[in-house]
């Protein structure tokens, strides 16, 4: 009998050529812009944890930053912490911000990040790659500069389908002093739910078997029809997916052949 149980969350990123570009973006790595997804399985046991992280990119300096971000559903995704980096100017000995703080709202479904410098340096961009040692060369087209970490956790998927985390000027704005308001574009990141319900049988495509008890003898012939139609229509099904790439394609007709002729073997 022929069972795959698999639950996955996939974070995808706005391509390369989209976030690259932007002032301020998201990415899933403290040194590196991805824009591949990354998978999280959940076991229903403990929630799944992960990190987002704020960057700036390299050309783009400011000296005053107030930047509200949100999940789209916290009911899927919940802020839980984070952190705000400030390291000290490494050839100057003083830091970027007088003050540099993350804070999470109490339910988790937004945050903010406030950055002053009054006596400080802010972010320079002529000076960033030589002294900042959050400066990464390799993010984005300028390199970009480390701001913050924002760390979350999956409780359960979304009825919507994806949770985008966003990010946006807050009410005090973003200012390069003495008196130039900046309006910075970003980057964002979203999460695909491609979580099922607990349990489900590769193949079985109407959905008549028992997935819960493993059982396959759901999966038979009047299963081709409904397989097709999902290979046609180009959306995405479990149980259409046997070959657990994520995409449902022409790959996976010979695994559900596959299915098929074992589950009617089994059957007899």
């Amino acid at each position: 009998m022929f069972k795959q149980c698999i639950i996955v969350a996939a974070i995808v990123l706005a391509s390369n050529s989209l976030a690259s570009a932007q002032d301020i973006f998201w990415s899933l790595s403290p040194t590196e812009l991805i824009s591949t997804p990354t998978s999280f399985v959940n076991n229903f046991n403990d929630p799944e944890t992960g990190s987002a992280y704020l960057f700036s990119d390299g050309l783009f300096g400011y000296d005053a930053l107030d930047l509200d971000f949100t999940t789209s559903d916290p009911n899927a995704i919940r802020f839980t912490g984070g952190e705000a980096f400030n390291p000290t100017l490494e050839l100057l000995g003083r830091r970027r911000f007088d003050s540099h703080e993350i804070t999470i709202d109490a339910d988790g479904r937004s945050g903010r990040l406030f950055s002053i410098a009054i006596l400080e340096f802010g972010v320079n961009p002529e000076f960033s790659p030589i002294i900042d040692p959050g400066f990464n060369s390799e993010v984005g087209p300028n390199g970009a500069i480390l701001m913050a970490r924002v760390d979350f956790e999956y409780v359960g998927p979304s009825p919507y389908g994806t949770i985008d985390l966003e990010v946006a000027v807050g009410s005090r704005g973003v200012f390069q002093f003495p008196d130039v308001r900046l309006n910075p574009t970003f980057g964002f990141a979203s999460l695909t739910n491609v979580l099922p319900k607990i349990g489900y049988c590769i193949g079985d495509v109407n959905r008549s078997g028992d997935p819960v008890n493993n059982f396959t003898d759901g999966v038979d012939v009047f299963d081709i029809g409904p397989f097709i139609g999902v290979l046609a229509s180009g959306d995405f099904q479990n149980e259409a997916d046997c070959n657990g790439d994520g995409t449902v394609d022409f790959l996976d007709i010979a695994p559900f052949i596959n299915i098929l002729n074992n589950s009617t073997v089994a059957a007899q």
